[in-house]
């Protein structure tokens, strides 16, 4: 216990640092203040307090800020203008004389009435309870259903509760926005209570995991301090020592792995590759896809399943594993430079495999056996499928369709979640053919002579015999003979087969395309 003591006293011992830092920047607010009040006018400041984007009076904010090198956040920006605002004349006559000077008005909390319209595609996958004496007759209720007691409304509770393990799901597949209004006036709700927040300076990061279990051990320690309550002096002075190191360490701030999930706009996918980025915990640089995401209660966090495809000390390939948001990072950053780039693999999402199960019962296995052989340009079959799904990239839809006849063409998809998608290769093909050309030349020659006519008269006579020199013009005509011939095939750059063979047996025969036979 010892040990772990002296590692909060030398972090706590940190604090003259971070004391120095906020002393720095809380001595720049000051400055920028003072001069954004010297260059503003009151009309320029009544100007931004009136309707506009508080981005835009960022940026105007921004001329200023850059003479200091410094680029505020919002909330940074937003309690700049106003503490700037409020202070504005005791600034510009010089009765505030400093940072601790300035009156700073409280963060407030509005309630405002809004109304948004969204048109949404959904598709629902539910269980119904039918009596009848025939299995087929049960078939044809349902499928002839004209009171509409089958919809998804009337079964979305009581399909649950009348069916063994009875079933209910809804999936969003498009959504279009509408118009955004604001509907009433913002109504006051609350003042936040926080006298320590001046000028937004301290960093308010959360602790990492193992910071949390030393603090979490301490309390422990504490809570259990039995020699204090039975009279012991030295005890007592040392239970209420190590309380104090408690308290100060949780009001200060602590540092955390800033590339996760939660500092990126994109929300964690179904099946999306993620690495482990907490050197905290026990599972550091574990690999895998995601399985569930799920949201933990009173809005304390989300926290991600996923399915371990690499090996560790202290995990193996096909564990699952269960961490929060915060200590997981999305692997195309560390692997493929970002979504999208090259090499990044598309993964199988649940979204993938209704889209599969929806071509499967739709168009059936002889007209996917046929798209597969189809260039993208003609898949206008699948189009009224992948819309619903907001899937617009032809290549795209010719993966799956691919990725669905690899596999066998199954029944269900769900199964592949997780799994790469076939890439996209680039082919490069080269034939040969022949045709005669009428083409029209420019020629000539250069004569040395005294006189014109005899120079014209003898380049006329023995034109040829001077070897002119020719430029082609145009070409006026030509004949196609054909004998096309196939020269080579190349894949992803590579050379993988050639008529001509450079090396014996080094062609790939998938790859002859006299064995090929096409249909139009």
């Amino acid at each position: 216990m010892k040990r772990l003591i002296k590692k909060i006293l030398r972090e706590h011992d940190e604090d003259d640092i971070i004391k120095s830092r906020v002393g720095e920047l809380s001595r720049k607010f000051f400055i920028v203040a003072k001069i954004i009040a010297d260059r503003w006018d009151d009309n320029k400041f009544e100007f931004w307090t009136a309707d506009s984007d508080l981005w835009d009076r960022r940026q105007e904010l921004n001329k200023i800020l850059k003479l200091v090198s410094w680029d505020p956040n919002n909330d940074e920006a937003n309690e700049l203008f106003w503490i700037t605002y409020d202070n504005k004349e005791g600034l510009r006559d010089g009765t505030i004389k400093s940072y601790l000077d300035l009156k700073e008005r409280p963060l407030l909390s509005y309630s405002i009435r809004c109304m948004e319209y969204e048109s949404e595609y959904n598709v629902y996958d539910y269980d119904v309870l039918v009596d009848a004496y025939d299995k087929d007759d049960a078939y044809n209720i349902v499928r002839y259903d004209d009171d509409g007691q089958y919809h998804w409304w009337e079964w979305e509770s009581a399909g649950k509760s009348t069916i063994p393990n009875g079933f209910f799901n809804k999936d969003t597949y498009e959504s279009e926005m509408g118009d955004f209004e604001i509907n009433g006036e913002p109504e006051l709700v609350g003042v936040e209570d926080d006298t320590s927040r001046k000028g937004n300076l301290k960093e308010h990061i959360k602790a990492s995991p193992e910071e949390n279990d030393i603090i979490s051990e301490l309390e422990g320690l504490v809570e259990n301090w039995s020699g204090c309550e039975e009279g012991m002096r030295v005890a007592c002075k040392y239970k209420n020592q190590v309380q104090e190191i408690i308290d100060n360490y949780k009001n200060k701030g602590l540092y955390e792995h800033t590339d996760n999930f939660t500092s990126h706009s994109d929300e964690p996918q179904i099946g999306e590759p993620i690495v482990n980025t907490n050197p905290g915990c026990k599972h550091y640089k574990s690999e895998g896809f995601i399985e569930d995401i799920s949201d933990l209660p009173d809005d304390k966090g989300t926290t991600i399943t996923y399915r371990v495809t690499n090996n560790g000390d202290t995990y193996k390939e096909g564990d699952t594993l269960t961490k929060t948001m915060d200590q997981l990072s999305p692997l195309v950053n560390e692997q493929y430079r970002g979504k999208g780039g090259s090499g990044y693999p598309i993964v199988v999402t649940e979204t993938y495999a209704h889209l599969m199960e929806l071509f499967k019962n739709r168009l059936g296995d002889e007209k996917i056996r046929d798209l597969v052989n189809t260039d993208i340009w003609n898949l206008h079959e699948t189009e009224q499928y992948t819309k619903l799904f907001n899937i617009n990239d032809r290549h795209q839809t010719k993966q799956i369709i691919q990725f669905m006849v690899d596999k066998g063409l199954p029944e269900k998809y769900k199964e592949f979640v997780g799994e790469n998608l076939p890439t996209i290769q680039q082919y490069t093909f080269t034939r040969t053919y022949e045709q005669n050309e009428t083409a029209i030349y420019e020629s000539y020659v250069t004569i040395e002579d005294t006189n014109y006519t005899s120079a014209l008269c003898n380049v006329e006579e023995n034109w040829w015999e001077y070897d002119p020199e020719d430029e082609q013009i145009e070409t006026v005509d030509t004949d196609y003979m054909g004998n096309e011939e196939w020269e080579r095939v190349e894949r992803d750059g590579k050379i993988v087969w050639e008529a001509r063979e450079r090396r014996p047996n080094s062609n790939d025969d998938t790859y002859n395309p006299n064995n090929t036979t096409c249909q139009y």
